[in-house]
C-alpha cells in the first residue's frame, strides 16, 4: 500500500489567497487549474458512459442533468506545490470502482467463480477530504448562497498521514434499507449545521453502493452505518467477489460485509430520469 502523502514539510512561509491549503504556510508562487472532482474518476466516468453527466452543482439548472467536458469542473484552488504534493490521492478510489466494475460484471455473467480485490481505505478517506476541501473552495457547494465550510481537523488530516483521527471521523458503510441500484456513477452530498454552514457529514455513492464520511461522532452509530468495514463480499450463487479494505494504523469495524444480487435491471440509472439541460452553462 501507498503511504498517504505528508506535506506538512513543505514549509517555506508563503501562503497563497487561492490556494486551500494555504494555512499550512507551504504554497508555491503559482496557482494551478484542478479538478474538484478527480480527473481520474472522471476519466473513468466517461470512458464507461461515453460522457459526463451531471447535477446538483449551483451553475447548472436546479432539478436538471446535463453533458460537460471535464475542463468545466477545473477551478484555481491549488499551488502547484499542493497540487502536486497531493497527486497520489487523487487516483485513490480508482481500484475501489474498478472492484465494483468487475465485481458486478463478474456476478451476472459467471454461474461460479471467485474474484478478490485489495483496496486502501486509508486513501479513500483523504480522497474523500481533498474532494470536500476542492468543493469548498471552488464554491461549488451552496446552501441559500452561502459555501458550505469543512471542519478545521480536515486540512490537518489531509496534510499529514500521522495525526490522529478524532472519535467517530472516517468512511461508514450505510446499511442500505431497499436496494442497491449498481450503475457507473458517483454521488455526493454534504449535510451540514444549517446556522454555520459547516459540513458535518456527506453521504457518497460509489457506482451506487451507499457510503458516509463522518466528520464529527455520529449520534447512533447503530442507525448511521458500519465504520470502516474490512471486506465488501457480494454474492450471485456459486460466484462470488470479495473487496477487502485495508486500514493502517486505524482502527475499524473488523467487520465483513454480506451483500448478495438480487436480480439484473437494465433501465435508466438513478438520476438520469432527470429533464436535460441542453443550454450551454457557465460557472
Amino acid at each position: 500500500m501507498q503511504d498517504p502523502p505528508n506535506i506538512r514539510h513543505l514549509k517555506n512561509g508563503f501562503a497563497h489567497p487561492k490556494c486551500f491549503l494555504a494555512s499550512t504556510n507551504g504554497c508555491s508562487q503559482k496557482i494551478s487549474g484542478e479538478h474538484f472532482v478527480s480527473d481520474a474518476l472522471l476519466n473513468v466516468i466517461e470512458r464507461v458512459n461515453s460522457t459526463i453527466d451531471i447535477a446538483g452543482l449551483p451553475w447548472i439548472g436546479k432539478g436538471t442533468i446535463t453533458s460537460i467536458g471535464k475542463s468545466s469542473l477545473v477551478s484555481n484552488i491549488l499551488c502547484e506545490s499542493h497540487n502536486s504534493s497531493l497527486s497520489p490521492i487523487d487516483s485513490a478510489v480508482i481500484p475501489f470502482v474498478i472492484a465494483l466494475e468487475q465485481s458486478d460484471t463478474h456476478l451476472r455473467t459467471a454461474t461460479k467463480g471467485r474474484l478478490s480485490f485489495h483496496v486502501d481505505g486509508t486513501l479513500i478517506e483523504r480522497w474523500i477530504l481533498k474532494l470536500l476541501l476542492g468543493l469548498s473552495a471552488s464554491k461549488q457547494i451552496k446552501s441559500k448562497g452561502e459555501p458550505l465550510i469543512p471542519r478545521r481537523d480536515c486540512i490537518s488530516l489531509l496534510c499529514s498521514p500521522f495525526k490522529k483521527w478524532p472519535k467517530g471521523w472516517g468512511l461508514y458503510f450505510q446499511q442500505p434499507t431497499d436496494l442497491v441500484h449498481h450503475s457507473r456513477s458517483f454521488a455526493f452530498q454534504p449535510r451540514f449545521n444549517p446556522n454555520t454552514f459547516e459540513v458535518l457529514d456527506c453521504l457518497i455513492q460509489f457506482n451506487g453502493f451507499p457510503f458516509a464520511m463522518s466528520f464529527g461522532q455520529p449520534d447512533n452509530l447503530s442507525e448511521y452505518g458500519i465504520f470502516r468495514p474490512k471486506s465488501l463480499c457480494l454474492s450471485n450463487g456459486d460466484a462470488d467477489s470479495t473487496i477487502h479494505i485495508e486500514w493502517r494504523n486505524l482502527k475499524n469495524s473488523g467487520v465483513d460485509l454480506q451483500m448478495s444480487l438480487a436480480g439484473k435491471y437494465s433501465g435508466s440509472a438513478p438520476g438520469n430520469d432527470l429533464p436535460r439541460d441542453n443550454r450551454r452553462t457557465k460557472r
